[in-house]
């Protein structure tokens, strides 16, 4: 049974992970509504995870986890496919923008103000200390030559600037974090809590590269944070769908952790079912094994797992007490 929502803000957690905090004027149903109105997330998974967190919030009975689970999930990977660098995504950004952001943006953005009807312009009056009027003279104009020269740098000006703040952020971030990483310690240097923290931070900030991501898997794996090892992998998954070795690490994990939030054997079993499709490796099949058999399956555990072991080479003493267990029936 759910007594707590914080399963609910997995979600605005996966928003934080790019930058995107939950505004203080926007509600949780309006922030997940303006995402479904811009063609970011499917309008039917928001009316459901919101239902759901409306049930645990405010009614005195209680959801069961799996239902919740189930809902939650479904939304996240709705959320782990946004292209945060789309046209809809963008506009959705701009859209959640508070209103005092909005209008120091538009003060910074307007450089005219326009006088009311009737009432003469008025244009800024420069300080008398900055240059004597009496002894102001009419200079006279540039010659064509030299305007041309000056418009042209004016516009080449421009368009660096332009490039500069279109792929200068990205580009100084991956240098900072060169630089970093080899010469100073790069995250070594914080406590651990703060290493997954600029981790996570860096792969939700570049959904696409899948090496950031398998830098938060490894830390989460050797911290025992398996919430966030599971959504690490999930994305790696989301993104490599017909990647094995991915789904076969992400299905022996759902089956095999202590973490009660995070195991699910069924859906482990279908996880291994499309690894073992793609690839009939041993420790595949071993991952296989270990599903059926957390799904009440033992006689097929067992056929998989005596199938591991003849085709191995090497060392089969793992093997060997996995099919131990299985015989044996008793599940860890």
């Amino acid at each position: 049974m759910i007594r707590s929502n914080n399963i609910f803000d997995r979600p605005l957690e996966r928003l934080e992970f790019v930058g995107l905090e939950q505004p203080t004027h926007l509600t949780r149903s309006r922030l997940f509504g303006l995402m479904a109105e811009h063609g970011l997330v499917s309008q039917l998974v928001v009316d459901d995870y919101l239902k759901a967190y409306q049930i645990a919030e405010y009614s005195p009975g209680e959801l069961q986890i799996q239902e919740v689970q189930g809902v939650v999930d479904v939304l996240m990977n709705e959320l782990n496919g946004i292209d945060f660098g789309s046209e809809n995504a963008l506009e959705f950004i701009a859209s959640v923008k508070s209103p005092e952001q909005q209008d120091l943006q538009f003060s910074r953005d307007s450089s005219v103000v326009e006088s009311a009807p009737g009432e003469d312009e008025v244009w800024p009056i420069a300080h008398e200390d900055e240059y004597d009027l009496e002894e102001s003279r009419v200079e006279p104009g540039p010659r064509p030559a030299r305007r041309f020269k000056e418009v042209f740098f004016l516009l080449l000006w421009s368009v660096v600037m332009f490039g500069a703040g279109y792929w200068g952020p990205g580009l100084a971030q991956r240098v900072h974090h060169k630089i970093d990483y080899h010469f100073f310690g790069g995250s070594r240097n914080y406590s651990p809590e703060r290493q997954l923290q600029i981790v996570r931070h860096r792969a939700g900030a570049n959904p696409h590269t899948l090496s950031y991501w398998r830098d938060y898997e490894n830390l989460a794996r050797r911290m025992g944070r398996w919430e966030d090892f599971v959504i690490a992998l999930r994305h790696q998954v989301h993104r490599d769908p017909n990647n094995a070795e991915l789904l076969n690490r992400l299905a022996w994990s759902l089956c095999t952790t202590e973490a009660a939030n995070v195991r699910d054997p069924i859906e482990a079993l279908a996880l291994a079912e499309r690894a073992y499709r793609l690839d009939q490796a041993p420790g595949i099949t071993d991952t296989l094994a270990e599903a059926a058999f957390q799904n009440g399956d033992v006689e097929r555990a067992i056929a998989l797992e005596e199938d591991a072991i003849s085709r191995l080479r090497g060392d089969d003493e793992f093997y060997q007490t996995q099919l131990k267990k299985f015989r044996d029936g008793v599940k860890e």
